[in-house]
């Protein structure tokens, strides 16, 4: 098997990667982050278009496809990055949920008389 499409094989793995980090990121999503799931899902849609892009460039000849493959490796990785900025914005929002949470019960529950002399 030639080298590029060796790379390509690596790519399409990177790519499904990404999607399925997508996917369980995006399970239960509230409005908050939805602007980040938006952004990490048009990575990926163009991560996926430049990886198809290798596949053109590699039928139309060797010349066309390290350029090509060196994109494609580029929009991969801003992909990973998108998503990996989503997942960190996710459980900061679980954990300024589960804060306040706590805070409602707190203030919920009865307080001791405050003596004042």
């Amino acid at each position: 098997m030639p080298a590029h499409w060796s790379a390509f094989h690596s790519l399409v793995l990177d790519l499904g990667e990404v999607c399925a980090l997508l996917g369980s990121s995006g399970a239960g999503l509230e409005a908050p982050v939805a602007p980040e799931f938006a952004s990490a899902s048009r990575a990926k849609d163009d991560a996926a278009a430049a990886v198809h892009r290798v596949l053109d460039a590699g039928l139309a000849g060797p010349d066309e496809i390290e350029a090509t493959l060196a994109e494609a490796r580029a929009a991969v990785a801003r992909a990973r990055q998108c998503v990996a900025r989503l997942r960190v914005t996710i459980e900061a929002n679980q954990e300024l949920r589960v804060r306040a949470e706590r805070l409602v019960r707190a203030s919920a529950s009865p307080q001791p008389p405050v003596h004042t002399e």
